[in-house]
């Protein structure tokens, strides 16, 4: 509703505003459904249904098992519901997702799950030493958006994780 079609030359949209001085920056993107009105019920206007600030709570209908993976660059990772999100227009600063334990730490993944019946049920990860490590999503707790997380991969002294995927359970070419 809030993205028009523009042409191939149109340079688009500002989706959200990142303050790079801030050291600000995009890491990743989940697109959530509006299957069953995600955001509010079947009937409901944005405009009227938001509060003061342009935001709309999330309703009761949004599937409990949905959720944004947090992972950060010193091992810590968590899982939100995504119904701890409320839904801004476009242009808007956001909220805060996730909090860091270390100044020095960073955010390297945000991944959505269980969402459009993703049957992703593992997590694989990679730091820059080499060091990577397989498990079941639900090893990883699920918390709220101030919480700090837990940590999901022991690293050695002066390594980072620098990649995140998902693989399904039954995929065979990725065990050996």
């Amino acid at each position: 509703e809030h993205l028009r079609s523009v042409g191939r030359a149109a340079k688009g949209v500002n989706a959200m505003f990142v303050d790079a001085t801030k050291g600000e920056g995009l890491v990743g993107m989940a697109i959530v459904p509006r299957g069953g009105e995600l955001f509010g019920s079947a009937g409901s206007d944005p405009d009227t249904d938001a509060d003061e600030s342009g935001s709309q709570e999330l309703d009761d209908s949004v599937d409990s098992s949905a959720s944004l993976l947090f992972v950060t660059q010193n091992g810590i990772g968590k899982r939100v519901p995504i119904t701890e999100f409320r839904q801004t227009k476009r242009g808007g600063k956001g909220v805060i997702g996730c909090k860091f334990r270390a100044k020095d730490d960073r955010l390297v993944s945000v991944l959505g799950l269980g969402m459009e019946g993703e049957g992703s049920e593992e997590l694989l990860l990679a730091s820059q030493g080499g060091l990577v490590n397989r498990f079941h999503l639900h090893h990883i707790s699920l918390l709220s958006r101030s919480a700090t997380g837990s940590t999901i991969l022991k690293l050695n002294d002066g390594d980072i994780v620098r990649s995140v995927a998902l693989a399904g359970k039954n995929d065979e070419d990725l065990v050996e």
